[in-house]
């Protein structure tokens, strides 16, 4: 999935990601219309994000909590 993306458009889900994972990780309109992206592409583009190049800016906790949100988003729309 990760290599479909070209570098601005993770650029753009981890700054989606970002503004949104206090809450859930955003709603299902939003991730669409800000990012076209449905949730199982954005949440595992996220997750992919995440484990191969990590934002050097965000701490260990950060990145720990967005793969929670993450993975439970995955979950709840399998």
């Amino acid at each position: 999935m990760i290599a479909e993306l070209r570098k601005h458009d993770t650029d753009e889900v981890l700054d989606f990601a970002r503004r949104w994972f206090r809450y859930g990780g955003g709603p299902a309109i939003e991730i669409m219309a800000g990012l076209g992206l449905t949730q199982l592409q954005f949440f595992t583009a996220l997750l992919e994000a995440l484990d191969t190049d990590p934002p050097a800016d965000l701490g260990e906790q950060v990145i720990g909590e967005m793969r929670r949100v993450a993975r439970h988003r995955i979950w709840l729309i399998s």
